[in-house]
């Protein structure tokens, strides 16, 4: 005796591919700088360096544009001071070196 699945109704939409659709449809947040950088702390702190290069390039970047339009500089320097602790945690010892030149006008 072998068993058949039972076929759901042609217009039912299952609970996973609800799940599915609701999560790609949910809007991203926009996160402050501060939030960034909070976010970066976290990653670092649970040794996803990675991730938290990842955030802390989107944190300079954000952070660039903002001092650019009178936004707090310190928030640049703050980022730039993470993103090269993290360059040294990953052995980027030269990146980490570099100074990260953005255009910066005040």
């Amino acid at each position: 005796m072998t068993r058949t699945k039972k076929k759901a109704h042609p217009g039912q939409k299952t609970r996973k591919r609800q799940q599915e659709q609701q999560a790609a449809a949910a809007p991203v947040p926009i996160l402050s700088v501060q939030e960034l950088l909070v976010k970066s702390a976290q990653l670092i702190a649970s040794l996803n360096y990675e991730g938290a290069k990842q955030t802390c390039n989107e944190a300079c970047h954000k952070a660039n544009e903002e001092a650019q339009n009178g936004g707090d500089p310190r928030l640049l320097r703050d980022a730039l001071e993470i993103l090269g602790t993290v360059e040294l945690e990953l052995g980027e010892v030269e990146d980490a070196r570099e100074v990260k030149l953005l255009p910066l006008s005040f």
